[in-house]
């Protein structure tokens, strides 16, 4: 790829994109007590913001969980068919990636310690000092965004200066509708890609990560 003008820089969603599955809805179905449903609904529909929501969601479920979280999203949380080609893909064309997610450090970490070294992980941290679990929102908004996204994807993005990088968003939620506004190329499943369709943002549509690979290679073409 290196005839392209401009390098390739990846951000990837990590909940319903590297998983098959979104894993923090997962953890709510096994472990949220009653509630954690509307607040679901009400951060979906942008009733609430994302930073208020997920807040909101964790702090239903007690700290000694902990444990038994972890258990359960190692055993029932699969990461999505073509990622390790996927990074076998980036790596060979030395191409740099992020995963970039909402979600907290507790679970993801030993998801993809496997697959993804640390530095390419950025993610919500979380404290189990308190009965409940804490959100510890360590990439906020900046001044140019108003969403209180809490995980701010949208000003992570805007640090990757497009006149080096083609930027490159892999996702599919509503976490990542403002990153999906500033990027060069979106790869889309999901509500994702339904908001890319009816707002009339460019997007490739994937189910596998071997989608993924294609669609990057026809974009530098």
């Amino acid at each position: 790829m290196s005839h392209l003008p401009k390098k390739p820089f990846i951000f990837l969603d990590f909940d319903g994109t590297i998983t098959r599955a979104d894993a923090l809805i997962a953890i709510m179905e096994a472990f949220g007590p009653k509630g954690w449903e509307k607040l679901k609904q009400q951060t979906l529909s942008r009733e609430i913001s994302v930073r208020e929501g997920v807040g909101a969601m964790f702090s239903l479920i007690p700290s000694r969980q902990k444990e038994k979280i972890i258990s359960f999203v190692k055993k029932n949380v699969k990461i999505r068919e073509g990622f390790p080609d996927f990074l076998d893909f980036c790596k060979k064309g030395k191409i740099e990636y992020r995963v970039i997610s909402g979600g907290l450090d507790f679970y993801i970490d030993p998801l993809l310690k496997k697959f993804v070294s640390q530095e390419n992980i950025l993610c919500n941290s979380s404290d189990f000092s308190s009965k409940t679990i804490e959100v510890l929102w360590e990439y906020p908004c900046d001044p140019y965004c108003h969403l209180d996204c809490g995980f701010c994807k949208l000003s992570l993005i805007r640090t990757c200066d497009p006149g080096i990088y083609w930027r490159i968003l892999v996702g599919d939620s509503v976490t990542d509708f403002g990153a999906a506004s500033i990027v060069d190329l979106v790869i889309a499943r999901d509500t994702l890609l339904e908001h890319c369709q009816e707002t009339g943002i460019p997007v490739r549509p994937f189910h596998d990560f071997s989608e993924v690979i294609e669609a990057i290679k026809q974009g530098s073409d």
